[in-house]
């Protein structure tokens, strides 16, 4: 149906010598689209190498993925689709110099991301058990559109660099531009975990990761410009982001049927943004400057209470702060913004048997 089709292949290799083994799949997915235009085309991969014993597992996973699909992001009014049909699609849509509709064949989003990962798991007696994984992620990718009869301004164009066949002050032209990610993602996680097969359980563990984030702006063709689009970028900044938290959970059954847990942690967040933006108010480019950090702890803690076998009931209370995101920072520039909190108290008893559930 609209040419859409799928293809899998994965493969394996079993234990090779009682303690090694390899899997991996491949994956296509494209299709026409029922939208006008609306095609697409992913793939991916998937990747995995490891050492496999009783107490011991170490492995190696490396994916990706990668999308191309044409822009379907508008809708179509009644009034279009009675005009061009019910699958009408006006991304990529532009006029030529005699009026006549015509559509950008590259109006396109594409976008590719890797991951790596090495993960390590390790049992130590009959008691604790450890684990840690390193990972990186690259991502990379853009947007690109005709964009028709659009203002100059909005791209930090002077109308001095355009001749005009009517000797006439240019201020809006077309244009094709691409708008591009750029980011790394990496870091550590590591935890220790102890449960003594008598009620009690304890669990400590922390992360350390870094992003950066690199967003620009290019413009690959200008109607009517004299000068050169792709000297520049119109807009690029970037974002540095770094997220580190320790933690520490015990679960203790005090008494038959009766537990509690304690879980508490410590969250440190960093983030910086700077450069010039796509967004313009009037003749000013606006820019990111922030550099904020921000420190969180975020404790919980609840009982849980095994009544008969049938009947459980439980209470907790927790607190959990996030901070803003990048949007948040996009829409009020130069304004100091307080993190999210959340405290969260629950309740509840439920009821099980072999014919009613409540």
């Amino acid at each position: 149906s609209y040419y859409t089709h799928k293809e899998t292949i994965r493969f394996g290799t079993g234990l090779l010598g009682e303690h090694w083994g390899i899997q991996g799949r491949l994956s296509n997915i494209s299709s026409k689209g029922y939208i006008d235009r609306a095609s697409a085309d992913m793939g991916s991969y998937f990747l995995q190498g490891g050492y496999f014993s009783d107490n011991t597992v170490v492995k190696f996973v490396t994916f990706n993925g990668k999308e191309e699909t044409y822009h379907a992001w508008n809708y179509a009014s009644k009034y279009e689709q009675e005009l061009y049909g019910r699958t009408f699609n006006s991304c990529g849509l532009y006029y030529d110099e005699q009026g006549n509709m015509k559509y950008y064949k590259d109006q396109k989003d594409f976008y590719h991301q890797q991951h790596y990962q090495l993960l390590w798991d390790q049992r130590l007696m009959n008691h604790w058990k450890l684990n840690a994984g390193l990972h990186y992620t690259k991502g990379t990718g853009y947007y690109q559109q005709y964009k028709y009869d659009t203002k100059l301004s909005k791209f930090g164009l002077n109308p001095n660099d355009f001749h005009s066949a009517d000797g006439k002050e240019v201020k809006r032209t077309d244009l094709i531009n691409q708008k591009w990610m750029d980011n790394d993602f990496y870091g550590i996680v590591a935890s220790a975990n102890y449960d003594n097969k008598n009620g009690l359980a304890i669990n400590i563990g922390g992360g350390w990761n870094r992003y950066n984030g690199d967003h620009f702006g290019r413009l690959l063709w200008i109607k009517n410009f004299t000068g050169n689009p792709t000297d520049k970028d119109y807009y690029h900044n970037d974002a540095r982001k770094i997220d580190g938290n320790v933690y520490g959970k015990v679960t203790w059954e005090f008494a038959k049927g009766l537990s509690a847990f304690v879980d508490l942690q410590y969250r440190h967040v960093s983030l910086r943004m700077n450069g010039p933006m796509d967004e313009w108010d009037g003749d000013a480019q606006l820019a990111f400057n922030e550099r904020v950090r921000y420190d969180f702890f975020n404790p919980k803690a609840g009982l849980f209470y095994d009544i008969s076998d049938n009947l459980k009931a439980y209470g907790s209370v927790a607190i959990a702060h996030k901070e803003p995101t990048r949007n948040d920072y996009e829409e009020n520039l130069g304004t100091k913004l307080n993190a999210e909190k959340l405290t969260d108290y629950e309740l509840g008893m439920k009821y099980m048997s072999e014919r009613f559930s409540a």
